[in-house]
This record gives C-alpha cells, structure tokens and sequence, in this order.
C-alpha cells in the first residue's frame, strides 16, 4: 500500500515505453526509490485509487489479518524485501 502523486504521461515519457504504447498508463511518484517495488512486488500490474484510503485499507487489513507492506517509503520496501527473503 502507497500513497503517491500522480505524474503526467507525455510524448517523452511513452517514447521510452518498449511496448504497450497505445495502453492506458499511469506514472505514480510514491516518494521512494522507484526500483525497490519492483524488486519486492515482483509485477508491474498494480491498482490505484484517486485519494487517499490508506487508514480504512489499514483498519480492513488489520481485521482481516492481512499483512500491509508500504511501498511509499525505502524503509517500507527494504523491510518488505527482508520478509520475502529476496534481500
């Protein structure tokens, strides 16, 4: 879970995407080193929400007794690495 700011896509931005070029993208500054997600998550396929819910995800995931890995912060995603033992 991450709270971020989204950032705007331009003719720079996608003549750097190798495929998918005409695919909706969307660019988030989650404030953190951006290639840590990738080793922690392990995808590139992620779902966003305008605002931000992160208290109510964080009450419903305690309820629930699912795990919250934060991905808005190097310390966050460093831990997170440590527990999937990857790092």
């Amino acid at each position: 879970m991450g709270v971020g700011n989204s950032l705007k896509i331009t003719p720079e931005t996608t003549k750097n995407i190798l495929w998918g070029q005409t695919w909706p993208h969307i660019a988030v500054d989650l404030g953190a080193d951006p290639t840590l997600p990738m080793r922690v998550v392990g995808s590139n396929h992620f779902s966003a929400i305008s605002g931000d819910f992160s208290v109510e995800i964080t009450y419903a995931c305690r309820e629930l007794g699912i795990p919250i890995m934060r991905l808005d912060s190097n310390e966050g995603l460093r831990e997170a690495w440590q527990v999937t033992g990857d790092g």
